[in-house]
């Protein structure tokens, strides 16, 4: 996992807040967006490190085709397609998900 793209203890606020495991497996995001769209993870969370980090969107637009076939929602961190971090998860948790990273102020 590269120390720019993820801050996981933020992931263990969401993950307490919504009472969820944090399953921080060593993979790569392509993978982690296969493991929601296959139902064995809730959510692939990835929030900003820092304010002047710019996903590469070309980096996740694979990932974003499979998760969203199969069901899932992807957005940013934020709940738009903006790039402000990812979140990929099943439609009955992304709202919970982006409602938890306000609510914990988690996306600033």
């Amino acid at each position: 996992m590269e120390p720019l793209h993820s801050v996981t203890k933020k992931n263990d606020r969401i993950a307490k807040a919504l009472n969820k495991k944090n399953y921080k497996p060593k993979i790569d995001s392509q993978c982690k967006y296969t493991i929601v769209s296959r139902g064995q993870a809730d959510a692939f969370i990835r929030l900003l490190t820092d304010r002047y980090y710019i996903e590469k969107i070309w980096d996740d637009a694979a990932g974003f085709l499979i998760a969203t076939d199969a069901g899932a929602v992807v957005s940013d961190a934020e709940g738009m397609l903006g790039n402000k971090g990812i979140l990929c998860a099943s439609s009955s948790y992304h709202c919970q998900i982006i409602d938890a990273i306000k609510e914990l102020q988690l996306n600033q």
